[in-house]
């Protein structure tokens, strides 16, 4: 097997592509969650939680 890329996170550590682990997690969420609510909504609502803690800015560059 080849290296086609390395990811690193903002912090300059390597990292692994999370696009199939997320919506796992999400399901677990909605599982254990009284709420009534989508896989895509428990998503947005992490990554909106998350851009306002501010760790977003740095990766953005701004």
């Amino acid at each position: 097997m080849t290296t086609k890329a390395i990811f690193l996170d903002f912090y300059g550590t390597v990292v692994h592509e999370d696009d199939e682990i997320i919506p796992l997690i999400c399901q677990k969420i909605k599982e254990s969650s009284s709420e009534n609510c989508s896989i895509q909504e428990i998503g947005q609502y992490w990554w909106a939680s998350f851009s306002k803690k501010g760790s977003y800015r740095y990766f953005k560059g701004g």
